[in-house]
């Protein structure tokens, strides 16, 4: 009889586990977007091309790491991001804010519709170097603007 009541709790609490673990993965998974980039873009190191993608938190840490997956899967980034230091632009849905420097592109936020909060990058080093060359050549009289910001509107999944 003890066997028997052991063996039912052991189960029920099995259950009970995978029920929660099942639950948090589908809270997590709600909190994603889908957004169709039309251009080639550096998130953090990595070079994405143009294309469809889903960005999701990759861990429940609170949104710190962000998961940025092709449609295909076949491209894959991982970004450390901190709070945003602004508000979610006013689009309806989720959206992904890139520094355009003439023709290229570095995401700089990420807002998810029903997340607490947006999630910024910092500059990566192609960035920076980027930037660092634009002063120069600004400081030797070339034209050379602040970057320009694009916001890519997206849906939630």
């Amino acid at each position: 009889m003890k066997k028997q009541i052991a063996r039912t709790f052991a189960v029920t609490l099995g259950l009970l586990f995978v029920i929660a673990a099942a639950s948090a993965a589908h809270a997590q998974g709600a909190r994603r977007a889908v957004v169709e980039v039309p251009f080639e873009f550096l998130a953090g190191q990595e070079r994405l091309p143009a294309g469809r993608y889903t960005v999701r938190p990759a861990s429940q840490d609170g949104g710190k790491l962000m998961h940025i997956r092709s449609e295909d899967g076949r491209v894959n980034a991982v970004v450390l991001t901190n709070a945003a230091g602004e508000a979610a632009p006013k689009a309806a849905g989720s959206s992904l804010v890139f520094r355009r420097y003439g023709d290229r592109y570095f995401l700089a936020q990420i807002f998810i519709k029903g997340a607490a909060d947006g999630r910024e990058l910092a500059p990566a080093g192609t960035e920076k170097s980027l930037r660092r060359e634009l002063r120069r050549r600004a400081q030797a009289g070339a034209k050379a603007g602040e970057p320009a910001a694009v916001t890519v509107i997206g849906t939630v999944q």
